[in-house]
C-alpha cells in the first residue's frame, strides 16, 4: 500500500493549502515492515519540522516586509538561506534581505528579516 502524508496549512486570512510531506510504500504481509521504521520516523519528523519552520519564516517575512515606522513597502535586495538549529537537527530556511526605508535610522542599508526573526539561528531550548 502507498501512504502519502500531507500537512494542511491554514493562513490567518483563511485560505488553506495542502503540502505533501512524503510518501511511504508499505506491505501488509511483511512482519518486518509493520509500522514506521526508525529511519522513516526520523525522516518524517525532519520533514515536518522543515515545513513548519519555513511556514513560520514565510509568515514573519510577509508581516514584516513593510517599514515598521511608515509602513511603506521595502525593496527586496535578495533571497538568503540560513541554517536554524532545532531540537530535531539543523533546518535550512529561506527568506528575504530588504533595503531599509529612508525613515529608518540605522548604520546598515539592508536588513535580514530572517536574522530579525531567528536571532542567533538557534531554538531557545538548545541554549
Amino acid at each position: 500500500m502507498k501512504l502519502t502524508l500531507q500537512i494542511v496549512i491554514t493562513d490567518e486570512s483563511g485560505p488553506s493549502r495542502t503540502e505533501e510531506l512524503m510518501t511511504f510504500q508499505k506491505s501488509g504481509d511483511a512482519l518486518n515492515d509493520i509500522g514506521l521504521s526508525v529511519a522513516e520516523s526520523k525522516q518524517l519528523l525532519g520533514t515536518v519540522q522543515q515545513s513548519v519552520v519555513q511556514q513560520q519564516a514565510d509568515e514573519y517575512t510577509h508581516q514584516h516586509i513593510q517599514c515598521p515606522h511608515c509602513l511603506a513597502a521595502r525593496r527586496i535586495k535578495g533571497r538568503q538561506k540560513i541554517q536554524y538549529r532545532t531540537l530535531f537537527g539543523v533546518t535550512p530556511v529561506s527568506g528575504l534581505r530588504v533595503y531599509r526605508c529612508r525613515c529608518e535610522e540605522n548604520a546598515t542599508k539592508t536588513v535580514s528579516l530572517l536574522s530579525d526573526w531567528a536571532g542567533d539561528h538557534t531554538h531557545p531550548a538548545l541554549k
